[in-house]
């Protein structure tokens, strides 16, 4: 069995789970290097989750509505991740973007905005790249737990400072 991914090659399930992108950092890099820096004992809140829940372990909310029913039903897909940011308060929200440290790029239908977190209490701490144009934005809380995270993040080389 294949699957088509955004890149058109096909993959089997397999081989997904070692590189989505040709062009990129494999998905399972990338959650590797969440784990390995400590995210697992950090709760993220993220619009395209892929590997990242499993292979770190945290809790996740899932902002494009896929496993999250409060966003799924909801006619407003802003106003619900919105609310449900407010509501659970992770540790890490990481939005797909199309340009490294680019709040103006963020991709998805939730169009979570650089002001929307601000005015929850996170900022913008640096990206990870998945491949050229697909980055998570990497915004946090200030607590100390969050920010040894990040620290080891930027000193791994995981995760560009914004």
């Amino acid at each position: 069995a294949s699957l088509l991914i955004p890149n058109a090659l096909a993959l089997s399930p397999t081989d997904q789970l070692v590189a989505w992108y040709t062009e990129g950092k494999p998905w399972l890099q990338i959650a590797s290097d969440l784990r390995d820096a400590g995210a697992g004992s950090l709760s993220i809140a993220m619009n395209d989750c892929g590997l990242i829940p499993y292979v770190t372990k945290s809790p996740v909310v899932d902002l494009a509505g896929l496993s999250n029913r409060n966003i799924a039903l909801s006619g407003d897909h802003h106003a619900a991740a919105v609310a449900e940011v407010s509501r659970s308060r992770p540790d890490l929200v990481l939005l797909v973007a199309s340009r490294i440290n680019d709040s103006t790029s963020v991709l998805g239908m939730e169009s979570l905005s650089d002001d929307d977190l601000r005015s929850l209490g996170y900022r913008l701490a640096g990206s990870i790249e998945a491949a050229p144009s697909y980055h998570y934005l990497v915004y946090a809380t200030a607590a100390p737990p969050v920010q040894l995270v990040l620290a080891r993040m930027k000193s791994d080389g995981s995760m560009t400072t914004a």
